[in-house]
C-alpha cells in the first residue's frame, strides 16, 4: 500500500504522514493524523479508506495472528538462491540444504554465546525504553493494575494480563515505559514480563536441531520395489527463445531506476536539465554551405547551377 501511495500520489510530507499514521499504537492517536490526513490529502484519505484499518493500521490490529502468509520469505530466499535456481535439480537442492544448514549452525553458535535472558535486539530496545519511566508517577488500583501517569498521556497497566492501554505492550510483547515503571514500583522481575518469543531458551530452542548432508548414492539403502520404477522425463513442449530468468513485478513495484527518477527528479528539474543542454548543432547544405536545407531536401529546380540559389 505504501508503494501504491508513493507511485500514485505525491507531495511534500506525504511519506512521514503516512507511517506516522501506520505505526501509532492508540487509536486516539490514529484518528487525530488520519484527520490530519484527511484534511491535507483528501484523496488519499479515501484511497485508504477502502482498506480495512486492521490490514495497514498498528492501531487497529487485532493482536495474535499466524495465518497470514506473504511473500516476504520467498523473495528472500529467491535472492539468496538467485544463481542456483539456473542450476539442475539435484545441485539447486543440494546447495539449499547446505545453505540452510549454514545458517542454523551459524544462528545456534550466537544464541548459545548469548548470556541474556533475552534475545541481543531486544535488550537493546529495553535499554533505550528504561530512560523514559524516571518522569512517571505510578499510582497503583489494585494489585495487578497501575495509573501510570506521563507527561504526554497515561497508562493503565495489568501486570497479570501483560496489557497497558497505550497498546505498545499487547502489540509488540515487550514492556512499554508505563510497564517498566509499573515493575519498578512493585519490584517485579523485569524479564517475567517478556513474551516467550524474545527469551533466549526459545531462540536456542528454534536452531537446536541440525541438518544432516545426503549420504552418497552407494551408501543408500533402496528397496527392490523402489528400484525397478522407472521415472521418465515428464512430456513437456520447449517454447522457442530464451527463457525469462527475472520474475514479474507485482502490481505496485518499479524498479529501482524508476523509482529514484520519480522521487528525486520533479517536472522543473527535468525543465532544468533540458535547459542547460548544448545547443544542437545546425547542419547547412553540402552543395551551397547555405543554413535551412539539405542537397536532398532542396526543391529548387530552377536555381541556377552557376550562381548558386537566390538568398533574400
Amino acid at each position: 500500500m505504501g508503494q501504491n501511495i508513493k507511485k500514485d500520489f505525491r507531495s511534500t510530507g506525504l511519506k512521514q504522514l503516512f507511517e506516522d499514521i501506520v505505526r501509532v499504537y492508540r487509536v486516539s492517536e490514529f484518528r487525530t493524523l488520519f484527520a490530519e490526513l484527511s484534511h491535507k490529502h483528501p484523496a488519499i484519505a479515501c484511497y485508504l479508506e477502502v482498506e480495512k484499518c486492521e490490514h495497514w493500521s498498528r492501531a487497529h490490529f487485532s493482536g495474535d495472528r499466524y495465518n497470514i502468509i506473504t511473500s516476504n520469505n520467498s523473495e528472500s530466499l529467491n535472492s539468496a538462491f538467485n544463481k542456483a535456481r539456473a542450476w539442475p535439480i539435484i545441485a539447486l537442492l543440494e546447495h539449499i540444504r547446505s545453505t540452510l544448514g549454514n545458517w542454523f549452525y551459524e544462528r545456534h553458535v550466537e544464541a548459545e554465546k548469548c548470556k541474556s535472558s533475552v534475545s541481543i535486539e531486544v535488550e537493546i530496545i529495553m535499554k533505550r525504553k528504561f530512560v523514559q519511566p524516571y518522569n512517571m508517577k505510578v499510582i497503583p488500583i489494585n494489585q495487578f493494575e497501575f495509573n501510570v501517569k506521563d507527561e504526554v498521556l497515561d497508562g493503565l497497566v495489568n501486570i497479570e494480563e501483560l496489557s497497558c492501554s497505550c497498546r505498545e505492550f499487547d502489540i509488540d510483547k515487550i514492556p512499554c515505559a508505563h510497564a517498566i515503571a509499573a515493575a519498578q514500583h512493585r519490584s517485579i522481575d523485569m524479564y517475567s514480563l517478556y513474551s516467550d518469543f524474545y527469551k533466549t531458551d526459545y531462540w536456542r530452542m528454534t536452531y537446536a536441531e541440525s541438518i544432516y548432508p545426503v549420504p552418497k548414492e552407494k551408501d543408500w539403502d533402496v528397496l527392490e520395489a523402489t528400484r525397478a520404477i522407472i521415472v521418465n522425463a515428464p512430456d513437456k513442449k520447449t517454447r522457442s527463445g530464451r527463457s525469462k530468468t527475472k520474475r514479474k513485478r507485482s502490481i505496485g513495484e518499479f524498479s529501482k531506476k524508476k523509482r529514484k527518477a520519480s522521487t528525486e527528479e520533479s517536472g522543473k528539474e527535468k525543465r532544468k536539465k533540458q535547459d542547460r543542454a548544448p545547443p544542437k548543432k545546425k547542419r547547412k547544405c553540402s552543395n551551397y554551405g547555405i543554413y535551412g536545407h539539405n542537397k536532398t531536401s532542396y526543391k529548387n529546380s530552377m536555381m541556377s547551377t552557376t550562381n548558386g540559389p537566390s538568398v533574400s
